[in-house]
C-alpha cells in the first residue's frame, strides 16, 4: 500500500471525527437553547407572580373588602395557567 493511500485513509478518519464532533456540538447548542427558553419562561412566571403578590399585599394592607375575592381569582388563574400549559408551549 502506498503512502498516498495511507494518507487518504487517515484524512477520511479525521474528516469523520470532525463531522461527529460538529454534530455533537450542534446537539449541545440545541439543548442549551431549550434550557434558555425554559429559563426565560420561568423568569416571566416568577416576575408575574411577584407582581401579583405585591398587588395582593397592597390590597391586604388597605383592607379592601374585595381582596379575598381577588386572591381566589388570582389563584384560579394561576392554577389554569399551570394546568393547561407546559413551559415548552410558551416558547414556541
Amino acid at each position: 500500500m502506498s503512502s498516498s493511500c495511507l494518507l487518504a485513509g487517515r484524512n477520511e478518519v479525521v474528516i469523520e471525527e470532525r463531522e461527529q464532533g460538529i454534530q455533537e456540538i450542534h446537539n449541545q447548542i440545541g439543548e442549551i437553547n431549550k434550557i434558555f427558553k425554559d429559563l426565560a419562561v420561568l423568569i416571566l412566571v416568577l416576575t408575574l407572580t411577584t407582581l401579583e403578590l405585591k398587588l395582593l399585599k397592597e390590597d391586604l394592607s388597605s383592607h379592601k373588602p374585595q381582596t379575598h375575592t381577588k386572591i381566589k381569582t388570582h389563584l384560579c388563574v394561576w392554577n389554569v395557567f399551570i394546568d393547561r400549559k407546559s413551559i415548552n408551549e410558551y416558547v414556541t
